[in-house]
């Protein structure tokens, strides 16, 4: 049986809530901006670790240490699979910030 994969949107409101907590010293619209790009980060570094397993396994596995063969592959289709559901979920990410942000 496979697992279903998911981007938990706790996690996005916690990065939210620790961005805003850090930047308490700056002027709401600027935190809010960066709290913004903190939600294009996640899924971009989620599709550059996918990208970099995938590349890995097609270059016979020589960086990412693995335990059974097409254990790479099966990394990248999970990062994927997360970057699909980040870009599902990526108006509701944004309002959460919105809500961190007051």
């Amino acid at each position: 049986m496979r697992k279903k994969i998911v981007f938990g949107m706790a996690i996005i409101s916690l990065v939210a809530i620790i961005v805003l907590c850090q930047k308490a010293g700056v002027r709401l619209k600027e935190t809010f901006r960066e709290s913004e790009e903190t939600n294009s980060g996640a899924k971009v570094m989620t599709y550059e670790c996918g990208m970099r397993f995938l590349m890995d396994y097609l270059q016979g596995d020589r960086y990412f240490k693995i335990h059974r063969d097409g254990q790479n592959l099966d990394r990248a289709r999970t990062q994927l699979t997360l970057v699909a559901d980040m870009e599902r979920k990526m108006q509701q990410m944004q309002d959460i910030v919105r809500k961190a942000a007051g």
